[in-house]
């Protein structure tokens, strides 16, 4: 589901990019998705490794 919405994430950034390339807000978002993917997934791959 996570590499899922990161891919997507990509996707998006580079239709954005491609079609509208002066819109800077779009893409900080898109930078953001991807800063809190990367969080969400560290914490998860943590705690699944810390049970038993």
């Amino acid at each position: 589901m996570l590499a899922s919405l990161l891919v997507f994430a990509a996707l998006f950034a580079g239709y954005v990019l491609h079609e509208h390339p002066t819109v800077l807000p779009a893409v900080a978002g898109v930078a953001a998705l991807f800063s809190i993917g990367g969080v969400i997934f560290t914490v998860v791959k943590r705690l699944n490794r810390q049970r038993p």
